[in-house]
């Protein structure tokens, strides 16, 4: 799904995604603790994978988890399901922040599903924001409050088919996320592994923000259930996931201390 624009939900609430978060953002180091944000850790590295690890094993309870540009939803769907199945259901939905590129009524008019899908996830309380800019992030929250442990863009596209353009969301994507993971967390971003988007070069774009590739996995759209990817535009060609290697999530990590932008 595409990167995203302007600030964060359209709701009749003063209250700011941040200050809500430090409520509900359980960290990652305390297991069934009590809500609120991680007081930043010394910072680290953690040591690259040889071989890469199982997809459910990227994805644990305890992570604090932003998705950005989740056009209708679905794979914050499908990781709310692999993280009760993996956890037996004992872990809070909270700690999942679902985010989509479009306001909450273009939402509704480009998906159809798309409400029905907010509605469970929130349910299930799950926090789901929209038109939040991925390339952005500290248009919604602000960093020295809150921070995940996997920020997560799966498929991103700048809506034009421009190789020059896409580098540039990624670059930007980059840069803004790299403030918003723990010091031992991971970028995680997902591609087709074939042109033009090998041509975007994503390990160049996240190396010029100070982020380094850990490993890639094999991307199996399979273990979120009842997920769809959803392109940009609606009406566009019909997104086909492939077989085998033909996706790959590329999973980053910080290479060191970089100043606040």
């Amino acid at each position: 799904n595409s990167a995203s624009t302007a600030a964060a939900t359209t709701t009749t609430t003063t209250t700011s995604p941040t200050t809500t978060l430090k409520r509900n953002l359980t960290p990652s180091g305390e297991r069934g603790g009590g809500g609120g944000p991680t007081k930043k850790r010394k910072q680290g590295v953690s040591p690259p994978q040889s071989q890469p690890l199982p997809q459910s094993q990227l994805y644990l309870p305890s992570y604090r988890y932003l998705i950005v540009g989740d056009g209708d939803f679905t794979f914050s769907r499908g990781l709310l399901s692999l993280l009760s199945q993996v956890s037996g259901g004992s872990f809070s939905a909270s700690n999942i922040v679902a985010t989509s590129y479009d306001k909450k009524n273009a939402v509704k008019s480009k998906y159809s599903n798309a409400s029905s899908v907010v509605a469970e996830l929130e349910s299930q309380g799950v926090f789901v924001l929209h038109g939040v800019d991925a390339t952005r992030i500290e248009d919604t929250f602000d960093s020295d409050d809150v921070e995940f442990d996997r920020i997560i863009f799966n498929f991103p596209h700048s809506g034009q088919q421009r190789v020059h353009l896409n580098r540039v969301l990624l670059l930007d994507f980059f840069s803004s996320a790299y403030h918003f993971i723990s010091d031992q967390g991971e970028i995680f971003v997902t591609l087709k592994n074939r042109p033009p988007y090998s041509g975007w070069n994503v390990e160049e774009q996240a190396r010029k923000s100070g982020l380094v590739l850990k490993s890639t996995t094999p991307f199996i759209p399979t273990h979120f259930k009842g997920y769809s990817h959803r392109t940009t535009e609606a009406d566009a060609k019909v997104f086909e996931f492939g077989t085998g290697k033909s996706l790959l999530t590329y999973q980053f990590v910080k290479r060191g201390k970089k100043k606040k932008r």
